[in-house]
């Protein structure tokens, strides 16, 4: 999967394949049993849900995606 971000100043490309997208799936039920997270509502409302989320993503994105970033700046 390719997009670009930074008003198209860098293409981002992710890897796709079951199994990282059933890592993503289990690292989410993860957050949800951990932080007692169990709808938006209690993902917007509950301290240990919003706290630990910046932590959770931040995990999935560098650990499980791995996106691959080139700068295309003319």
């Amino acid at each position: 999967m390719e997009f670009r971000i930074y008003h198209g100043d860098v293409l981002v490309n992710i890897e796709e394949t079951e199994e990282k997208k059933q890592q993503l799936f289990d690292r989410l039920i993860k957050y949800v049993k951990d932080f007692d997270c169990i709808n938006g509502e209690t993902v917007h409302q509950r301290d240990e849900c919003v706290i630990n989320a910046p932590e959770v993503l931040s995990d999935m994105i560098d650990n499980i995606l791995e996106p691959k970033t080139e700068w295309d700046i003319q």
